[in-house]
């Protein structure tokens, strides 16, 4: 790969996460909806007619059920490339403590088949 192409440059994921089996027995509704075709989400936040919801564009948006597989194989695995062709890269997860960041990094440490490197 050239690294002066623009696959190259600085791109923005977001993984959307279902609610968790607590957030389900408590009724919660999900606040963010994907919509991983345009690449958008909606944070919906307030209730009644103070309800209020807020657009964001990414260049890539990932649902619910995406799996760790999908989600490296579209993000991370050109980025390694990259590096084991000798450039410095760099892959971060930022959020909210409880969203998901370690397991979209990791995998399921307890389960070794879901830790594994895809080559592209």
């Amino acid at each position: 790969m050239d690294p002066n192409t623009s696959d190259m440059n600085v791109k923005v994921a977001v993984r959307c996460r279902p609610l968790n089996e607590e957030e389900e027995k408590k009724g919660m509704n999900p606040v963010v909806a994907c919509d991983t075709e345009k690449s958008s989400i909606k944070v919906s936040y307030g209730s009644g007619i103070k309800k209020t919801t807020k657009s964001y564009n990414f260049d890539r948006v990932f649902g619910r059920y995406a799996s760790q597989e999908e989600i490296f194989k579209r993000t991370a695995s050109g980025i390694i490339d990259e590096v084991l062709a000798g450039f410095s890269c760099t892959v971060f997860a930022y959020g909210q403590t409880g969203t998901g960041k370690t397991y979209t990094m990791e995998g399921d440490l307890n389960d070794p088949k879901k830790i594994r490197y895809y080559p592209s």
